[in-house]
């Protein structure tokens, strides 16, 4: 069973629609690039896997401002999501 490690983000802060680079192992197979807000909604996000461990994705639109974070989920269904690493989003 895989699991995705997130090694960074950058920038580590933002506004929708900005672009994201998230760098990491094992990113190849990713299903889906999710955020966490301040108010702990979940939100999917558009992404384009760059290759194994590079992945550009775009914040959200709804996101609420404030720290939250960033998580990566791969298409295999048995595999463990990464840890989040916190990202920041600006109004």
């Amino acid at each position: 069973m895989t699991t995705p490690k997130i090694t960074g983000l950058s920038p580590g802060k933002g506004r929708a629609g900005d672009t994201v680079k998230i760098t990491g192992q094992d990113l190849a197979t990713t299903g889906s690039v999710c955020f966490t807000d301040a108010a702990k909604s979940i939100q999917e996000a558009e992404f384009a896997v760059n290759k194994d461990d590079s992945v550009t994705t775009t914040v959200p639109d709804l996101l609420a401002p404030g720290e939250g974070s960033v998580f990566v989920e791969l298409d295999d269904t048995d595999a463990t999501p990464s840890d989040p690493s916190t990202f920041t989003a600006e109004s």
